[in-house]
Order: structure tokens, then C-alpha cells, then sequence
């Protein structure tokens, strides 16, 4: 029975849902908050994040270097109503984003896009077999265009997707699933992002990420200790101009292995995770996807 609801839960969220930030002309995400949360997703917080991801440019491509994107994220959740059966999220990010090159090192930095999303609880913890539960939750969000955007970016040699924002409205679909065990717990989850034109009428690619991770709790002495480790893979589309033509060296896809470790006390969750891609196919093989690190720390209350 619990191979079956999952894999029904599974489909659901492979058509449903998808992924948050596109970072760099290769086509890249930053959207890999980490599991530390989910395995509290029953109480509300407040959460400082760090991400930081990498991509290298093969050496016959023309800006052949290294990007780094880095995003410092103030985030909360929120239950509204007695039954906690609607979750209110937001994201303010700041992001610092710098290219390394032979012939020189450029950068920018600033407010990114803020996301605003709202969850409903589907299914609230209901029994899935013998000493198992449920918990299904789906949403919806917007990306708003609080970041700023500069069509001309390209003259300072960097890319359109190098922007601190994307200049757009974004439209988020969100679903988060976990089968809990005693001690134990396995999560799906997915988000699906369309975008909308900018007032140029360039098109951001529309973007996918879904994620499946197991965790487990250890506890020792008056905290617990959570490790976890899973797969995500991200899919993003290529952007396009005001004419409809695609927009070259931009979309890709890639699998990441993900593994984490946090720490719960009964007010704080503080968590540290790191990923790296096992198969990848990024701006026609010109651009090479690196380490994700994600450091976090939580107020639960």
C-alpha cells in the first residue's frame, strides 16, 4: 500500500511541479534550499540561509572562466488558522554574483527577486501502512520583479541571466510530500516556475526541480542530529528574444547527489548540506555545473 501511494504522489508531482532561480547565460539554479526544514514542517520559523553554487566555462568557450553565484536568503513559514491547513512562505534573497575570467574578474550584487507562496495541506500526516504517515501539501507563489534588471547588461560582458532579477512576474507551483517512520522519514518534493516576459519582451526559460531525499534522527543528549542524502534534478528551458527565437548558450538540465547534516534543538535548526552533479547537460556541453553548498540557521517557534 505505501509503494503504491507514493508512486501515485511521485507521478503527481513530476507533472505538477519545478525550480526558482536561473543564474547565468549556461542556464543554471540556485533553487536548492535543502531538506534542514522539512524535517520540522510542522512548526513555524524564521531562516537565514547561505547558497552558493558554481559553473565552469570549457576553455573554448568564449567568456571561459568560472561564475559563482552566492545567495544570502531571509525566509519564513507561517500557519495561518487554528488547523495550520495553510502555510504562508517568503524568500528575500540577496545575491552576490561574480565571474572569473583570464582577462578580468567582474561582478554584481544586490536584491534578488522576493517570492511570496502559499501551501495547502492535502493530506495531514493520515495513516500509510503500519507505524507510517502521510503529510501532502500544494501551492502557489509568485516571483516578483523586485531585483534589479538591466537590459543592457551584456555591455559590461556579462550575460542576461547574470541579472540580479529577471525584470518579470514569475508563477510558482509548489508541492512538498514526506512518508514518516518512526525516526525516519522520506521527502518528495517539486516546484514549477513560468515565466513572464519583460517589458523588452525577452523570455526567461521556464524551469522544473524536483528532489527525493531520506532523513533519519539521532538523538544525542538535548539535541537531534539529522542526516540526509537524496537526488534532485533541475530542467531549465532556453530563454528567447522578443521574436521568439532562442537564445543561444542558455537552458540545460542536470542530476545532483545531495547529502546534509542538521542539528534540532527544541527552538533552533542549523543544518549544512553539499551536492554535486553526477550527469549534466548544460549550454551544449560548453558550461560544466560544480559543488552546491547550503548552510542554515532557523528559529522554530
Amino acid at each position: 500500500m505505501i509503494k503504491n501511494i507514493f508512486f501515485i504522489v511521485f507521478l503527481g508531482m513530476l507533472c505538477s511541479t519545478g525550480s526558482l532561480l536561473a543564474c547565468d547565460a549556461c542556464g543554471c539554479s540556485a533553487s536548492n534550499i535543502g531538506i534542514g526544514l522539512m524535517t520540522d514542517y510542522r512548526s513555524n520559523f524564521i531562516r537565514l540561509g547561505y547558497f552558493r553554487t558554481r559553473y565552469k566555462a570549457n576553455s573554448e568557450h568564449e567568456h571561459a572562466g568560472s561564475d559563482i553565484f552566492t545567495q544570502v536568503d531571509l525566509s519564513f513559514r507561517y500557519a495561518i488558522g487554528k488547523n495550520k491547513k495553510i502555510w504562508l512562505t517568503a524568500h528575500v534573497p540577496f545575491n552576490v554574483n561574480v565571474r572569473n575570467s583570464e582577462s578580468e574578474d567582474l561582478s554584481i550584487q544586490g536584491l534578488s527577486d522576493i517570492r511570496l507562496i502559499a501551501n495547502y495541506v492535502v493530506l495531514n500526516n493520515i495513516p500509510a501502512g503500519e507505524a507510517s504517515t502521510l503529510y501532502v501539501e500544494a501551492g502557489a507563489g509568485l516571483n516578483l520583479p523586485t531585483g534589479q534588471y538591466d537590459e543592457n547588461l551584456h555591455e559590461r560582458n556579462l550575460p542576461e541571466n547574470f541579472n540580479l532579477g529577471r525584470g518579470n512576474l514569475g508563477y510558482i507551483i509548489q508541492t512538498n510530500a514526506i512518508l514518516g517512520l518512526p525516526d525516519f522519514g522520506l521527502m518528495l518534493s517539486g516546484n514549477y516556475q513560468l515565466n513572464s516576459n519583460t517589458q523588452s519582451g525577452y523570455h526567461f526559460g521556464n524551469q522544473f526541480n524536483t528532489q527525493i531525499v531520506g532523513f533519519k534522527e539521532f538523538i544525542v543528549n538535548k539535541f537531534k542530529l539529522i542526516p540526509n542524502a537524496g537526488l534532485s534534478f533541475e530542467s531549465i528551458a532556453q530563454d528567447a528574444y522578443s521574436s521568439g527565437k532562442a537564445v543561444p548558450e542558455t537552458g540545460g538540465e542536470g542530476l545532483f547527489l545531495s547529502s546534509s547534516l542538521n542539528f534540532k534543538t527544541e527552538k533552533w535548526l542549523a543544518g549544512f548540506s553539499y551536492s554535486m552533479p553526477v550527469a549534466q547537460h548544460y549550454s551544449q556541453n560548453t558550461v560544466t555545473a560544480k559543488e552546491r553548498i547550503a548552510i542554515h540557521l532557523s528559529f522554530i517557534f
